[in-house]
């Protein structure tokens, strides 16, 4: 036993010190008695998705079918392909779904550990590089508790993936050295299905990564395209295996308006962007992107620039251009010039943003590149002690100057920045004793890398308090929505208040601020209600064209934050009630107060002027028409069909469908028309939909602002709709011949074993 601890001391080691790090980093919100929470994000988006994908998943498995669809993620969506980017299928999320606590202790439960992850799995890339376990062990806890590490706590699924990315590099690495493959499909798979978005940016990224390894362990070009080809196969099963996830969420993706919008500026317009991006390498960014922060700009994504892992790391990166292997300095050099460019120039920024606004989400590769050459002259290679004098002095004057230029480029009082000047003076001090361990060949150096970035992530700590929450906290918040006490929850109490609402679908509005939803938007999500917001940036595009119609009457602040106000788009989207704080805030201009005393002091009203989320219209009119002859007034969404061209409804009375009923993937009801007539659903229009009339198919197509328009018949119709994602069947395909593929490989990898 003795000896199985010696013979993994380094890595028993690196696994406490980054769990004592961690406690460091949530021990102010403990101390508070509150859960951590690493920002606001975790809140208003992770909790409830979190909370939906669960439960969407364990209610379909129970009715043995698929997460397809959700009714209550804003006004109807596509689970499967909006959530994956949202981790539906987060491998911490899947095994997590079995754990009966509330979301905020299993978020800190998830931290937790895919902080660790991030530091085993660097652990485990280094020392199959260098076969140096005290290396390995500097690494792992230099990529676990880095900048982008901490502050990504604030976005989970972002976490996931950076706590893997590097079994994606170890898996390069054993095809490389010993044409092992298995490892490096399997992660393609894993990582591709927990987030396609950063798996486009460490793809776009890879052709770099394998040049640039190849050269450096073959010393040589020869065999390169071959081998590079071998390994983009082997890519591809991967990607195969993952079809049956990504080809719905890439078909449904491609919709989002933020897709195409390429950033060609060469030069960003705000001056701190540069000196932000200069300064984070050399200081902890976490501690002050959210704060007191001299080089903040208006960009949100620009925010997010971290790319420090520990002094140790940036104080060593330097030693390439005296190493005195000509081949790997250069190479490196050339990595270097092509990340810096990418960074500094926005198209490029652009690029790997998925053709969106520029965003430096991709520095988790940088950090990973960062590491694995300063891991280099941590594992024997000698080290140059000038090169290091120099890169003290060096990065001091940057980091000095830089903030003496974001003092004068805001023209501040440095005093204003004294927390974040604190944290660069204790950045300078940590290098210089970094430096000096260094080049007195202290043994124990990794020490003071250690004390050093777990004080940095107890100031992140410290700063996160104020986004941190308590049991006694959520109970507030959601005590609009359940109340365990109470004899009905929400949604219970809504069916009660009038006789056949169990056989409707309809939507209730609740202000933003006065009744806790400004704790999330998408609060409903949770409590399973069908209400009027959304903080997502995934949500169903069709409705973009609700936006158009009346900007302001649905948009927050941002264009993914909606709160619909209008209330002629409440009438036709199925609002039946409101629950108010005062009588005032009741938003209908036609309604009647069924209760005063709702949980001893809300207010109830009930929407006279509510519609089916199923009604025909007998008028027609295209949207061109609505623009130019009723310059967008949306009280025609009640009145009118309106769609892209003419379509014939002239001749029926207006009729509503009864007998509703949703569940699962299905939406079933029923109409009676006197006339051959159009229905509009007050559902998103998607692709996805197979739609039958009385047991035979039929098409539907997009009106009134992005939802279901569809013909029926004369006489009695029964509507079947039920929702699979586009794409679904091509894309399980994909899954079926990829893993077929990769248990090929394995049975052919087993048989080459045994013949050895």
């Amino acid at each position: 036993m003795i000896d199985k601890l010696k013979k993994h001391k380094y890595f028993i080691a690196m696994t406490s010190l980054i769990l004592l790090a961690i406690f460091a980093m949530m021990a102010p919100s403990f101390i508070q008695g509150k859960y951590f929470v690493g920002g606001g994000d975790v809140k208003t988006q992770w909790f409830p998705f979190y909370t939906l994908n669960r439960r969407t998943t364990i209610n379909a498995l129970r009715n043995r079918t698929l997460p397809f669809y959700s009714f209550v993620l804003f006004l109807g969506n596509n689970i499967w392909a909006s959530k994956s980017s949202y981790g539906l299928f987060d491998i911490y999320n899947v095994i997590t779904y079995l754990i009966d606590k509330d979301y905020f202790f299993i978020y800190n439960l998830q931290v937790a550990t895919k902080i660790l992850a991030s530091g085993i799995a660097m652990y485990l890339l280094i020392k199959y590089i260098y076969q140096n376990k005290k290396t390995a062990m500097i690494a792992g806890l230099c990529y676990g508790l880095s900048s982008f590490a901490i502050y990504f706590t604030s976005q989970p699924g972002f976490l996931s993936f950076y706590s893997l990315a590097p079994f994606y590099f170890l898996g390069i690495e054993h095809y490389l050295k010993e044409n092992r493959k298995l490892l490096f499909i399997f992660t393609v798979f894993i990582l591709l299905i927990t987030n396609y978005y950063f798996f486009y940016s460490c793809s776009a990224l890879t052709p770099i990564y394998f040049i640039y390894r190849y050269l450096n362990i073959n010393k040589k070009f020869k065999g390169l395209i071959k081998s590079a080809l071998i390994l983009i196969a082997y890519y591809f099963i991967g990607v195969l295996m993952s079809g049956v996830v990504v080809v719905p969420a890439f078909l449904y993706v491609l919709q989002n308006e933020r897709v195409g919008g390429l950033n060609t500026s060469l030069t960003f317009r705000d001056l701190n962007t540069y000196f932000h991006l200069f300064i984070s390498t050399f200081v902890p960014s976490q501690t002050y992107i959210y704060g007191n922060n001299i080089f903040d700009d208006p960009s949100h994504n620009i925010k997010e620039v971290c790319l420090f892992s520990g002094t140790v790391v940036s104080v060593l990166i330097p030693q390439f251009l005296s190493d005195k292997d000509k081949l790997f300095k250069f190479s490196t050099l050339a990595v270097y010039l092509i990340l810096i460019s990418i960074a500094v120039l926005p198209v490029c920024g652009s690029i790997m943003n998925g053709l969106s606004d520029p965003c430096f989400r991709w520095f988790f590769v940088f950090i990973i590149f960062n590491i694995i050459v300063t891991s280099r002259y941590l594992s024997g290679e000698e080290l140059n002690k000038k090169t290091l004098v120099i890169s003290l002095a060096v990065e001091t004057v940057i980091i000095v100057l830089l903030f003496a230029l974001g003092i004068l480029n805001r023209q501040a009082n440095v005093f204003d920045y004294s927390k974040q000047l604190s944290t660069f003076v204790l950045t300078i001090f940590f290098m210089i004793a970094v430096v000096i361990s260094l080049i007195k060949g202290f043994k124990y150096f990794w020490v003071i890398t250690f004390i050093e970035l777990t004080l940095f992530a107890y100031m992140n700590g410290v700063k996160s308090t104020i986004t941190a929450v308590s049991e006694e906290d959520i109970d507030a918040v959601t005590s609009v929505l359940a109340d365990n006490d109470s004899f009905y929850n929400l949604q219970d109490y809504l069916i009660s208040l009038e006789e056949g609402n169990e056989n409707e679908y309809y939507r209730i509005y609740v202000p933003y601020d006065s009744l806790y939803w400004a704790f999330s938007h998408d609060l409903q999500a949770i409590y399973n209600v069908n209400g009027l917001m959304s903080y997502d940036s995934t949500y169903a595009q069709s409705f973009n064209k609700m936006k158009y119609l009346n900007y302001r009457g649905v948009v927050d602040i941002i264009d993914w934050e909606f709160n619909i106000k209008d209330v002629n788009i409440m009438n036709f989207l199925s609002t039946k009630y409101s629950i108010t704080a005062t009588a005032n805030e009741i938003p209908f201009t036609d309604y009647e107060i069924l209760d005063s005393e709702y949980r001893g002091t809300l207010v109830v009203a009930k929407n006279n002027n509510y519609r089916q989320i199923g009604s025909t219209y007998n008028k027609s009119i295209t949207y061109y028409q609505l623009r130019e002859e009723f310059n967008n007034d949306t009280s025609k969404l009640n009145e009118y069909l309106i769609s892209n061209e003419h379509v014939e409804c002239e001749g029926s009375d207006i009729s509503s469908v009864y007998d509703i009923s949703y569940y699962n993937n299905c939406f079933n009801g029923a109409i009676d028309v006197n006339a051959g007539s159009v229905l509009v659903i007050g559902l998103p229009y998607d692709k996805g939909w197979k739609i039958n009339i009385n047991g035979e198919a039929t098409d539907y197509f997009e009106c009134n602002g992005g939802f279901i328009g569809l013909n029926i018949n004369e006489g009695h119709n029964e509507i079947n709709m039920y929702f699979m994602p586009e794409g679904f069947k091509a894309g399980a395909l994909m899954t079926g011949v990829g893993f077929i593929s990769y248990l090929g490989i394995i049975i052919v990898e087993i048989r080459k074993r045994k013949s050895l």
